[in-house]
């Protein structure tokens, strides 16, 4: 079987999807650090901040990928629902956002080994990794019963 052929256009189609989530996760944790009320406020509004960093982060490192290989990055972003306030609330709406980005990371990934992208899935594992973490977290959150 022949090695796939890196081709950089079909790695920035299969990128900007996953880039467009990372931006509305982003949008997504920021909105819910900004108007988290209730019991907790201080572990959560840190806890979706933290949240927020990690997917501007996020976002930054996959605009220069796509960027690197000649592409251009667009604004878009996936719209999620955050629309409640009290923090117990907040946390399934907000987990809900993050398995949509994994679900996405994780599609993408396969894709671009397909495709012999290594270092685009290489970039993505990691990402990955730290943003299950962070599932974890607000899964532990909601465990307690915020």
């Amino acid at each position: 079987m022949a090695n796939p052929v890196k081709t950089p256009d079909r790695s920035c189609s299969v990128l900007q999807p996953v880039l467009s989530c990372a931006v509305g996760l982003y949008l997504a944790a920021k909105r819910a650090h900004w108007i988290v009320q209730g019991p907790r406020f201080v572990p959560l509004h840190e806890l979706f901040g933290k949240v927020a960093d990690d997917a501007a982060e996020t976002a930054d490192k996959i605009a220069e990928r796509i960027a690197q290989m000649d592409g251009t990055p667009t604004d878009e972003n996936d719209t999620f629902s955050i629309t409640e306030k009290n923090g117990v609330t907040l946390l399934p709406q907000l987990l809900s956002a993050m398995d949509t980005c994994a679900a996405s990371n994780n599609k993408a990934i396969v894709l671009l080994l397909e495709m012999g992208d290594q270092v685009s899935a290489n970039m993505l594992m990691g990402l990955e990794e730290s943003l299950e973490k962070l599932m974890w977290m607000v899964r532990k959150s909601q465990q307690a019963g915020v």
